[in-house]
């Protein structure tokens, strides 16, 4: 029962809800029936787009790709016809321009043909950059107007040479003004003018401006169409004044600015030809003109006012604007001047030092002034300051006399000059010890008394300065620290002329053979004849350098040589193991003249010298002959002793020996006078009993 209650209840409640559904959807079936209806549509429409989708794809797609393809070439074959059509149009006028520069160069009208030309010359470069070489008609028009450049270039150089031509000798310019203006203008357009102006100019400036600055006079004759101009030869003479240069510059400037240069195209020549010329007259008139002291400095006034008119002059023509180097060169006289004093004391210098050393004077051995400039007060004592008596060049003493003015000059000169004169003195120094030996080199070499006298000039030139140095107070070294150079640079000749004398000595000493004295041949025709001709090569170099050399100097270097000769007998003999009599007997025999002569070298016979108040070393007497031999040849004792001990007995060796206190040992030692005794004597009692005493 309960259970048919519950069935009751729920099919109650489905009634219920039948009749609510009912109620509020009314229209479901309608509805559903209309979404049935549209999913039929949308499912017909689908296909339709699908079928369209593939008839777009299999059909409308590659034709529309055609279509775009040929729209693509049709636009590349308008712009190709389009580029073609404007290349023709250029072509052609390309071509009307190459007719009108011919037409216009028939005419006569070459400035106008220059511009049609150059502008066809630009055009076709233009038009082959875009184009690239691959128009031929492009090339042919190319070749044609460079063919018609060539003809007006041609033209025009014709007409400017006939403007400006120059006769057979290159001396005289005939200007022809007519159509030089047109003739300018083509050039230039042609990028052609500056070149010829500027070979204009080197002409003018080489023929017609050079004449004039060397002082030549411009002379002048116009016809009815032509200006002729030329220059007469200058006389030879010093150079010209500025004032008259700039006059005939100035004439030739403005016979040129009248004539043809005119406007535009004088400034152009001046441009080019201005700063030669310029330096023509820096390098000519003006430095000719430059004052050579203080003292002509207030005439140098008169040259900078004209030069300053004739830049003026020359910039109203319009030659130039200014020439600043002119100015600028002028207005620095201070400076040109103490310039020109050094470079003329340097020349000077140098002319001196090319003169021959042979033409000398004697100077020296008498009071100080006599040497050169007196020293202050207690600066110097008599014996320190003399120079010893000596012949030196004449140009020497002009070269000290040079040096004496410069430094003079430079104690009263303003402080740019005296810095600069002090500074040349110091130059003039360093010439004489670098040029003298390399100027005379082969003389010095050769000749043994150009040797001594270029030794004197540097001692003189040391001693000279020295006084310079003392009388005005140079502590500053500027010039004083060239002394010690001088001395050295000719004890250095001098050392070279003994050291060549030394030489050959020694060659002929190298013939003597005395390399064996222990066999019994004669020496007298090898010993003999090499000792003598070394006593004669002693006094033929002593008798040179007697007139010549201080005395104290002659006497140093005669001792040398001497002691060369007599060192190298002394070593000869000492080094001999075995001494034959006749041997001993011989060589003393041939030195017996060497040894005679000896004093002769130092106190010469009087019969052929010179007069001793001339110069060189004084008379002397035989004591003090004796006494310069044994002072300056180093051995001279050692060698007399070596030759009397070569003819002594050995008795007369003992005697001499004297237990060591005899002149055989002042000039010996034991080992030696032994080695003489084994050498001289045979192996015996007796002189084994002499070796025994000498130690």
């Amino acid at each position: 029962m309960e259970s048919f209650h519950e069935a009751g209840h729920h099919s109650g409640n489905f009634d219920d809800i039948k009749t609510l559904i009912e109620s509020k959807h009314v229209d479901l079936k309608s509805e559903l029936a209309k979404g049935q209806a549209l999913q039929e549509k949308i499912q017909d429409m689908t296909a339709q787009m699908d079928d369209l989708n593939t008839t777009i794809t299999s059909e409308i797609r590659p034709a529309l790709s055609d279509s775009t393809e040929q729209l693509q070439r049709a636009t590349a074959e308008l712009a190709e016809t389009t580029e073609l059509l404007q290349l023709v149009e250029q072509l052609l006028q390309l071509g009307r321009q190459l007719a009108a520069s011919r037409r216009l160069q028939q005419a006569g009208q070459l400035a106008e043909a220059a511009d049609c030309v150059s502008e066809l010359r630009q055009q076709t470069q233009r038009l082959e950059d875009r184009t690239g070489h691959q128009v031929s008609l492009l090339s042919d028009l190319r070749d044609q107007a460079l063919v018609q450049e060539e003809a007006v270039l041609h033209a025009l150089v014709c007409r400017w040479r006939a403007a400006f031509s120059w006769d057979d000798s290159d001396a005289v310019l005939t200007v022809r003004p007519a159509g030089l203006e047109d003739t300018a203008a083509g050039l230039r357009r042609l990028g052609r003018l500056g070149r010829h102006l500027e070979r204009l100019s080197e002409a003018v400036l080489g023929r017609l401006a050079a004449p004039l600055v060397a002082g030549g006079r411009l002379q002048r004759r116009r016809d009815a169409d032509s200006l002729t101009l030329s220059v007469s030869a200058a006389e030879p003479g010093p150079e010209p004044e500025p004032g008259a240069v700039y006059a005939a510059l100035t004439e030739l400037v403005t016979a040129l600015a009248e004539a043809a240069l005119t406007g535009p195209l004088l400034a152009e020549f001046g441009a080019l030809a201005g700063p030669a010329l310029a330096q023509r007259l820096v390098d000519g008139p003006l430095a000719a003109a430059i004052p050579s002291g203080p003292q002509q400095r207030a005439a140098f006034d008169t040259v900078i006012e004209s030069t300053e008119r004739f830049s003026a002059a020359l910039a109203e023509l319009g030659f130039w604007d200014r020439s600043d180097s002119l100015l600028a060169y002028v207005s620095d006289v201070d400076r040109l001047m103490v310039d020109r004093v050094c470079a003329d004391r340097l020349a000077a210098g140098r002319r001196l030092l090319a003169a021959p050393l042979h033409v000398t004077v004697p100077v020296g051995g008498g009071p100080p002034a006599a040497d050169g400039p007196e020293p202050p007060d207690g600066a110097l004592t008599d014996c320190l300051y003399r120079l010893p008596r000596c012949r030196v060049s004449e140009s020497a003493v002009q070269y000290a006399e040079l040096v004496e003015t410069t430094v003079s000059e430079a104690a009263g000169g303003a402080p740019l000059l005296a810095a600069r004169l002090h500074y040349t003195t110091g130059r003039l120094l360093e010439l004489y010890c670098a040029l003298l030996p390399e100027l005379h080199r082969h003389h010095l070499a050769s000749v043994p008394e150009q040797a001594a006298i270029a030794h004197n000039n540097l001692q003189l030139l040391a001693h000279r300065v020295t006084a310079l140095a003392v009388r005005h107070r140079c502590a500053d070294g500027t010039f004083l620290d060239m002394v010690p150079e001088l001395r050295r640079t000719g004890s250095d000749i001098f050392l070279a002329a003994l050291t060549h004398q030394k030489e050959q000595l020694l060659d002929i000493l190298s013939e003597a053979g005395l390399e064996n004295l222990a066999q019994t041949g004669d020496l007298s025709a090898t010993a003999g004849a090499a000792l003598r001709r070394c006593g004669h090569q002693l006094r033929r170099v002593c008798r040179v350098w007697r007139p010549v050399l201080p005395a104290g100097v002659h006497a140093r270097a005669a001792g040398l040589l001497l002691s060369v000769v007599t060192g190298w007998i002394t070593e000869r003999v000492l080094a001999q193991q075995d001494i034959s009599a006749s041997a001993a007997s011989q060589l003393t025999a041939a030195a017996g003249p060497l040894v005679d002569d000896a004093l002769a070298l130092f106190r010469p016979d009087t019969e052929g010298e010179e007069d001793p108040t001339e110069g060189g070393a004084p008379a002397v007497s035989e004591s003090e002959a004796r006494a310069l031999l044994s002072r300056h040849t180093a051995g001279w004792g050692r060698f007399t002793e070596l030759l009397l001990v070569l003819e002594e007995t050995m008795r007369g060796i003992l005697d001499r020996w004297s237990d060591g206190k005899g002149p055989l040992a002042q000039h010996f030692s034991a080992e030696q006078a032994r080695h003489l005794v084994r050498a001289l004597f045979q192996n015996n009692e007796r002189r084994a009993a002499t070796l025994a005493r000498i130690k």
